[in-house]
Order: C-alpha cells, then structure tokens, then sequence
C-alpha cells in the first residue's frame, strides 16, 4: 500500500518522542525501537520503518489511520498472527536485538 506524505507524517507522529532527541527526525516505536523518519521503508537501515496495520486487513482491520502506526520494520516483520512480538529495541543510541 502507497501512503502519501502527509499520512506518513501522520503515522510518523504517533510514535514516542525523546526528550532531547529531534522529534522530527528520531522516534521510537511501540517495542522502543529507534526508527529515522528519513529512512522509512529502507529495510537495509537499522532504523528503516514501515506503516503497520495494527489488526491486519485479513483480520478485519481497516485502512484507517486508526489502525496504522509506525513499527521498525524488524518488528513489523516479527509480527506473528496479527500480534507484535518485538524483536529489537533501543539500548542508548542503537537498536538491539532482544
């Protein structure tokens, strides 16, 4: 699915800010996970990200923003029967396995 720049924006925004850290371009995602707003989509990046359905369309999930969220695209990979299983998070400034 093609999301246009400003629901990527959007998506983008809802994930957790650091004090300190700019917002604009650093975040973390639900497992706590660095993601880089620059790198979304790049899956060779530590900090690639992708837009995840929360309840997958095959579940009964919707294209809605409601049901959209930014997820590191390791943990949007590890996602297991619609449930997130998070597979890195941050430790300082780097992702780590967990």
């Amino acid at each position: 699915m093609l999301f246009d720049e400003a629901m990527k924006l959007h998506i983008w925004n809802k994930a957790s800010t650091v004090d300190h850290v700019d917002a604009s371009t650093w975040r973390r995602d639900q497992c706590g996970a660095w993601i880089k707003y620059t790198e979304f989509g790049n899956r060779f990046s530590d900090y690639g990200w992708e837009i995840d359905y929360i309840l997958p369309l095959a579940e009964g999930g919707v294209h809605e923003e409601k049901n959209l969220r930014p997820l590191q695209w390791e943990n949007q990979l590890s996602k297991r029967e619609g449930r997130l299983t998070c597979v890195l998070r941050a430790i300082g400034p780097e992702n780590m396995r967990i």
